[in-house]
């Protein structure tokens, strides 16, 4: 029964992700398209530099976060049972996934209003961290410490 439980949650988190990614490439393709404007803001330089900097400490904050606030708030579900600790687990790898995608989403969105390539690198450091955090059901299981008690 926690064998299907660890895959529930492993294919909820994977198919939000997948529906993140997909948002993300709709986005793209409707700036690209020129249905959603391009460099709307490019010609003010103080919207440019607020802009960038707000997407900049973003992705600064968001690193961090995913990474280690995550391993932190794993740590706390050592006394839960295997249940307990599997329903934290999903929110706080939900939270992440989240946050991750939304500060691409504002990178790539920056990207395209200011035309500044460092918001273009910002997007891919953050999506190059989601790739770390794609869940899977043995990584799970090592996560909470299951994997023992089931086998």
């Amino acid at each position: 029964i926690m064998d299907e439980k660890i895959k529930d949650v492993v294919r909820r988190l994977n198919l939000l992700s997948y529906l993140f990614f997909v948002v993300l490439v709709v986005v793209c393709i409707l700036f690209e398209l020129g249905i959603l404007p391009q460099y709307l803001l490019k010609d003010n330089t103080i919207i440019q530099y607020v802009s960038t900097t707000i997407g900049v400490l973003l992705t600064i904050a968001v690193i961090p976060f995913s990474l280690k606030l995550f391993d932190l708030k794993l740590a706390k579900t050592d006394g839960l049972d295997s249940e307990q600790a599997l329903k934290s687990y999903y929110k706080w790898a939900f939270i992440r996934i989240a946050a991750l995608y939304i500060v691409i989403l504002c990178d790539v969105i920056i990207y395209y209003l200011v035309v500044k390539s460092e918001m273009f690198f910002c997007a891919l450091m953050v999506f190059a961290i989601t790739l770390y955090c794609h869940p899977s059901v043995k990584r799970v299981c090592r996560e909470l410490k299951i994997e023992k008690e089931e086998k």
